[in-house]
C-alpha cells in the first residue's frame, strides 16, 4: 500500500512540471499530472477544471499561466484548493512550489 501524499503537479507536460512529476514517480509518489489535454484536466482560463483536478490532492506544485491574470488565478485558485469544498488541498500563492497539506495550518 503506498502512503505517500497525491501531489497535483499544474503544468505537469511543462518544462518543470514534467520533471517535478519525473521526480515524484522515482520516489513511487504517483503525481496527478495535470494538463489542458491530458486526463488530469487543467486550464487557468477554465476554471469549471479548477475543482476536478483538485479531488484527492494532498499538495500541489503550482505553475502559472504566465499571463498578466496569473496573481488574481493563483489567488483564487489557492483559495478554492485551501477551502473545505476544495478537500483541504493546502497550496501556496507563489510560481513553481509545492505546499503539503497541513503546512498553512
Amino acid at each position: 500500500m503506498n502512503d505517500s501524499p497525491r501531489v497535483l503537479v499544474l503544468g505537469g507536460t511543462g518544462k518543470t512540471g514534467r520533471r517535478v512529476a519525473a521526480a515524484l514517480r522515482h520516489r513511487n509518489a504517483g503525481p496527478a499530472v495535470a494538463s489542458r489535454r491530458g486526463p488530469v484536466r487543467f486550464d487557468w482560463r477554465d476554471r469549471s477544471t479548477w475543482r476536478p483536478a483538485l479531488d484527492g490532492a494532498d499538495a500541489v506544485y503550482v505553475v502559472d499561466s504566465q499571463t498578466p491574470d496569473a496573481p488574481q488565478e493563483v489567488r483564487e485558485f489557492t483559495g478554492l484548493a485551501a477551502g473545505p469544498r476544495g478537500g483541504g488541498t493546502r497550496s501556496a500563492p507563489s510560481r513553481r512550489s509545492v505546499v503539503w497539506r497541513g503546512a498553512c495550518e
